[in-house]
């Protein structure tokens, strides 16, 4: 009888702990602007950023996130310029590790691996064949900062993003500004 008391006891506590950490997580959307500074091709546009992210803690956050990252062109084996959309999704893991200091601006780090949506060519590739191909996975770190506009869940965020490609040699880099609301 005892045993039967204490998995009962045991229950309860594993029931209370997890009821109240998912009580504790607070969901938030992110958009934004995001410019290629660097890539394998050239581009001069602005994408678009949108993140679906839980927050944990003041120190823990998981998002998912997809972006484009606007037109991009690449010289086939006809000598001719040919547009593509960069784009694709991807998981992360946010860390604040300096949350305890209640910063009005607050710094994170996210490593994120995400899945690539369009052929990617080298610039000059006059075989027209792509370097990073469509569904390639790639890893991303990403440092940035963030600041409460309004409370109590209106949010500006700013980061730069390295994504390595396939072979780690030409990485992609990219900067994003844009607004998170924490419901």
């Amino acid at each position: 009888m005892r045993v039967i008391y204490r998995g009962i006891i045991h229950f309860m506590i594993l029931v209370g702990i997890s009821g109240s950490a998912y009580a504790a997580t607070q969901p938030y959307i992110g958009v934004g602007a995001i410019k290629s500074l660097k890539t394998k091709t050239p581009s001069s546009q602005i994408g678009e950023q949108i993140k679906l992210g839980l927050k944990f803690n003041a120190y823990l956050s998981v998002e998912l996130a997809a972006q484009s990252l606007g037109q991009h062109r690449y010289t086939n084996s006809t000598d001719t310029k040919d547009n593509f959309t960069v784009a694709g999704y991807g998981f992360g893991v946010q860390v604040k590790p300096f949350s305890y200091l209640n910063l009005l601006a607050q710094p994170y780090m996210t490593v994120s691996f995400n899945t690539i949506l369009t052929n990617i060519y080298e610039q000059g590739d006059v075989l027209g064949s792509p370097t990073i191909r469509e569904g390639s996975s790639m890893a991303s770190g990403t440092i940035g900062i963030e600041t409460i506009v309004f409370e109590p869940g209106l949010s500006l965020f700013s980061e730069v993003s390295q994504m390595a490609d396939n072979s780690l040699q030409s990485p992609f880099v990219h900067v994003a500004i844009g607004l998170n609301y924490h419901f």
